[in-house]
């Protein structure tokens, strides 16, 4: 890896398919794995473990049994290049683990793909070509930072065989064949992520960029504790990265200096309307203050029954696995109902015991309060998938979204607003204190795996919390409008 010793560079900096994936998640990943204490480094995510240790099992069960000519993991980087060279010069059809490099000035490219397969056409080895496969435990494999790996892998190829191949492909979750266009448009973006990492390489810290993604790397906390001792205009809520940048060029560096700003007088901020700049300014205001700040009046339906939504599911497996409510009626006790797919081939029988509930309960003069946008996609998508009923289009009419009316109302001084963020700052508690959506996926992932029915109701008791939350955030907002 690439360090500065007295002004000067002690080996090649390398670029490889990994640190397109650390570069998504955040640039800082790849500046801190360098720079950083490594010792306040921690270790990744469970969820994020899982999906890795999922694709090593999907991935050893892909290849098993394939024809195909393998290189040693055991071999040192040198000898495995060497191997894969071998096999392509000989022709071999399909090579396993084979490695690649080349090296342009001071940069050495290499990467370890999944297969190097062999297709028709021409190259510096005869009538033949090789193009990069990748193993995926996913089914579309559609991610951007997926095709640039396979790009990388094709600018390799080309230095390594004359050609550059027009296509690579993915083996997915299903085993399915999923090729992929290595178009223009995608070297275009892998060349920019190249020379934004070998900025980094190089020695310039990337701009700070508070996200999610960001916080759910090993560096983390030491990314926002950085952000926060600055108190770097990174921390405001949705900030594009080309809004910071402008708006920095303004010496507008801190929250304060955001909320001190006129933004009437601002030239034009990249990545932001006026309306948006307005906002930001008063979640800088809201954030420096430590005050909820109100700005639309709050109009939210009523109803003698209200319903509190939620769905989890996982997109890696491409199931809703659990819905529940949590009923309030007018003088009745509120009850928690369930809906369960105990495994992803139970998602049809679940959605149509969620069917026949509603025809069923038959609900009058009722709202489903949820938070975001899921729910309602989610319905949409099963309802096409496996049916529809006169009950489920009145309950979808029947969706009052409490993100959209929060957002359109107050800013909190919070750093996201998603209702565990809105909820906890409001003082509701969860049950479990690593509940969240990925930790839900991460459960339902292992109770797949041991059948442990502990780990089942973690799943229902986190949902359950949830439901309970959004009543929760329903009454702080109703008591507002009074």
């Amino acid at each position: 890896m690439y360090k500065k010793t007295g002004g000067a560079m002690n080996q090649l900096l390398e670029i490889s398919p990994s640190m397109f994936f650390y570069y998504a998640k955040s640039p800082h990943w790849i500046w801190y794995d360098i720079h950083g204490d490594q010792s306040k480094k921690i270790a990744l995510p469970e969820l994020t473990l899982r999906l890795i240790e999922g694709g090593i099992l999907h991935e050893e069960n892909c290849v098993k049994d394939m024809r195909k000519v393998t290189v040693d993991k055991n071999l040192s980087e040198e000898e495995a290049e060497g191997l894969t060279t071998k096999y392509m010069k000989a022709g071999e059809d399909l090579i396993y683990q084979g490695v690649i490099s080349y090296v342009d000035g001071d940069v050495k490219f290499k990467g370890r793909p999944d297969f190097l397969k062999k297709c028709s056409g021409s190259s510096n080895f005869g009538n033949y070509y090789y193009i990069p496969v990748e193993i995926k435990n996913s089914t579309k494999c559609d991610k951007l930072e997926y095709k640039k790996q396979l790009m990388l892998y094709a600018l390799i190829l080309e230095k390594v065989q004359g050609y550059r191949p027009a296509t690579g492909s993915f083996i997915n979750k299903n085993k399915d064949d999923v090729t992929c266009e290595l178009t223009d448009k995608l070297l275009k973006a892998t060349n920019e992520n190249i020379s934004d990492i070998l900025s980094i390489l190089r020695g310039m810290e990337p701009p700070l960029k508070i996200t999610k993604a960001a916080l759910d790397t090993p560096w983390g906390k030491v990314l926002l504790d950085e952000a926060e001792r600055r108190s770097d205009i990174s921390l405001l809520y949705d900030i594009a990265a080309t809004t910071i940048s402008d708006l920095k060029k303004e010496h507008i560096e801190t929250l304060s200096d955001m909320a001190k700003c006129n933004v009437d007088i601002l030239p034009k901020i990249k990545g932001a309307s006026i309306d948006t700049l307005k906002r930001l300014h008063q979640q800088a205001r809201s954030l420096v203050n430590g005050e909820i700040i109100s700005i639309n009046k709050l109009d939210i339906p009523d109803a003698k029954t209200k319903i509190y939504f939620d769905i989890e599911g996982n997109p890696l497996l491409g199931v809703e696995y659990l819905f529940g409510f949590w009923v309030v009626r007018e003088g009745l006790q509120p009850i928690f109902k369930y809906f369960l797919a105990e495994t992803p081939d139970e998602e049809e029988k679940m959605w149509k015991d969620f069917l026949s509930w509603i025809k069923t309960e038959n609900f009058i003069d009722y709202k489903v309060y949820h938070f975001h946008h899921y729910e309602k996609i989610q319905l949409n998508k099963l309802s096409n998938k496996y049916g529809s009923c006169d009950q489920l289009t009145v309950f979808v009419d029947n969706l009052v979204d409490l993100s959209r009316k929060l957002t359109d109302s107050y800013i909190f001084p919070v750093y996201f607003y998603s209702i565990k963020d809105i909820a906890k700052y409001l003082n509701f508690k969860w049950q479990h204190e690593k509940a969240g959506g990925a930790q839900s996926i991460f459960w339902y992932e292992q109770w797949l795996e041991t059948g442990n029915k502990d780990i089942l109701q973690d799943i229902i008791n986190y949902n359950e919390d949830d439901v309970r939350a959004t009543e929760f955030l329903h009454d702080w907002l109703s008591k507002q409008s009074k």
